[in-house]
């Protein structure tokens, strides 16, 4: 025996227009709470060595870029920020630990920015200069 129903099942109608206002509503909650973090990197070729070694320790770090433009930074993840060489002689001459100053030059920079670089650190006693390097076991670099 079969019953019939008094009631009637219809299909719903799905109304896109409350959807689409659901999506925007998401996705600008989303663009107002995300940060948008730029990378502090300085983009430079640091040039190949056969001899370059791993070396540890707190340091200074001297950026030069391929314009000759000097960055500083106390360590690999800080931000690193654009300075002069004036600026570079007074940060130095006013450092309390003069123990160690790493220098990050791109491969194409003229060899006279590094050496000022250079002489501005030997001049305010700074006891280790080093020059950073990449190793020479896979270099994808062409001979100049």
């Amino acid at each position: 025996m079969r019953f019939r129903s008094q009631y009637k099942i219809e299909i719903g109608k799905l109304e896109l227009a409350p959807l689409i206002d659901v999506v925007f509503l998401l996705l600008i909650f989303f663009m107002l709470t995300s940060k948008f973090i730029l990378p502090y990197g300085i983009k430079i070729e640091i040039p190949y060595s056969k001899t370059a070694q791993r070396t540890e320790g707190r340091r200074l770090i001297i950026t030069l870029d391929r314009k000759g433009d000097i960055y500083l930074s106390r360590s690999f993840q800080a931000k690193r920020r654009k300075i002069t060489c004036r600026e570079l002689t007074q940060i130095l001459r006013n450092m309390k630990e003069r123990k160690s100053v790493l220098i990050q030059a791109d491969k194409h920079t003229s060899l006279e920015n590094l050496i000022n670089i250079w002489d501005i650190c030997r001049e305010n006693r700074i006891e280790e200069i080093e020059i950073s390097t990449l190793p020479f076991s896979n270099p994808d670099s062409d001979t100049e």
